[in-house]
Order: structure tokens, then sequence, then C-alpha cells
């Protein structure tokens, strides 16, 4: 049975990620964050196939079927890597209720800096 996205979460807020996940957990739905795509085996390089087609258009763009093997089992997405993939996802999944979480971008760049950015180039 193929997967259907029930809600997409379109948010670049990371302390409130964890927490919209978690509601949507307990309201019953599983959701995919970038804490799954990581330690899933497989999915890192699915998501970098993605990012490579979107990119630079090495490859075939995605569509359902490519979302379908990463995402299915899961009735949400929160968070990276998903987040850079929301049209195609809208596209593939036209049904998907969205919300839209937004922030002060100057706020949003200080938070990156802090957390991500800081771990990687450390």
């Amino acid at each position: 049975m193929c997967w259907s996205h029930n809600y997409y979460i379109y948010n670049l807020k990371f302390k409130l990620s964890p927490a919209l996940q978690e509601a949507l957990n307990k309201l019953g739905y599983r959701t995919y964050h970038c804490r799954v795509a990581a330690p899933t085996e497989g999915h890192i390089p699915l998501w970098l196939e993605g990012f490579d087609a979107k990119l630079n258009g090495n490859a075939k763009s995605f569509g359902r079927e490519e979302f379908d093997k990463i995402l299915t089992g899961f009735s949400a997405t929160t968070d990276m890597p998903a987040v850079n993939f929301s049209e195609e996802l809208l596209i593939a999944y036209p049904d998907a209720k969205v919300i839209l979480i937004t922030r002060d971008p100057d706020k949003w760049i200080a938070s990156v800096e802090r957390s991500i950015y800081a771990i990687i180039y450390s």
C-alpha cells in the first residue's frame, strides 16, 4: 500500500520543530524528521540523489515514486530534508494539508549559525 502524506510542516524554526513533531506523534501521526533520516539505512543517499536532481539537474526530479521509497510508513514531515522539497512534495501528494510556520529571517539565521553551522564548521 502506498503511503500518503497527511501533513507537511514547512518549518525553519529549529527549536519549534521537535515540539511540533511530538505533538503530531501524540495525535497519532508518524512524523519524518532529520533525526529519522540520518540513522535510517539508505535514506541519506536517496535524499542526496534528490538534491542532485533538484540543484544540478543530474537525475530525474523527485516525484511520488521516489518519495514513497523514503516516506512509506510516515504520515507527516517536519524540518529537513523534506522541507527542501516542498514544491515536489505538494505535486506528489496534492491532498496533503500544510502547516506553514513563519519566523523573523534574522532571528532564524542567528539560530542556524548557533546550531547547525556551529557543528558543520567547527
